[in-house]
């Protein structure tokens, strides 16, 4: 990440990264939800009793939860680029 030059494009995220980057917000937010008391329950999500059935591993997790993490994780460059950053492959070597 590096502050961006003007007139500079918005990075693409390939599929693959984009698939690994929800995959470790969904890891994230497991954490911060468990942290703040909350617990796996089948059903609806009730947060009076802080429960979620999207509290799993994200291969148990259905299909339309994913996309809404990798949905997040796509934004994650043009909301860096609206900060004045932009997001870079670093070249290997």
């Amino acid at each position: 990440m590096t502050p961006a030059r003007e007139g500079q494009n918005i990075f693409n995220i390939p599929p693959e990264v984009l698939e690994q980057m929800a995959e470790r917000e969904h890891v994230r937010w497991c954490a911060e939800r468990e942290a703040s008391g909350w617990t796996f329950k089948e059903g609806a999500k009730h947060p009076v009793n802080k429960t979620s059935p999207c509290l799993v591993q994200w291969d148990k997790l259905d299909e339309k939860t994913k996309e809404y993490d990798r949905v997040l994780s796509k934004g994650i460059p043009e909301m860096l680029s609206k900060l004045g950053y932009t997001v870079y492959k670093k070249e290997k070597g």
